[in-house]
């Protein structure tokens, strides 16, 4: 099954270095967010951060970050560098669902990203935020 973009307006965002932004919701597996990340500066530094807001119950779901640089023809998996803790916030801060690093060095400009879930989780839906620096 082919993925559905689920981006507001259904096009790509461009992610600007150093600004949060929100790409839309996900629910289910194969609904991906799309987005282009600016191109490269002195001040790059590779880093995209990931984050799912409250709504899902992620349960069994799984989620992966692919970049194609061959104009969306194809497709390959981005590793996470690192899955950042949801858990121990003070007081009643809201916790995210998910949020991860990757690193994107190189992949500027050209290469075209989405995010998603690959398997759905158990319920609800949730926006997705990226900053790349």
């Amino acid at each position: 099954m082919a993925s559905v973009i689920k981006n507001r307006g259904g096009q790509a965002t461009k992610l600007n270095r150093g600004s949060a932004v929100n790409l839309g919701s996900i629910a289910t597996a194969g609904d991906v967010v799309a987005f282009t990340i600016s191109e490269m500066t002195q001040f790059h530094n590779g880093t995209l951060m990931i984050q799912i807001g409250p709504g899902v119950t992620l349960g069994a779901g799984t989620v992966a970050l692919e970049v194609s640089i061959d104009g969306a023809v194809s497709w390959v998996v981005v590793p996470i560098v690192t899955t950042l803790a949801i858990t121990g916030q003070p007081g009643s801060d809201t916790a995210a669902v998910f949020a991860a690093t990757y690193n994107v060095s190189g992949m500027g400009g050209g290469a075209q990203f989405r995010f998603g879930f690959v398997a759905s989780p158990t319920s609800g839906t949730s926006p997705v935020f990226a900053i790349a620096s």
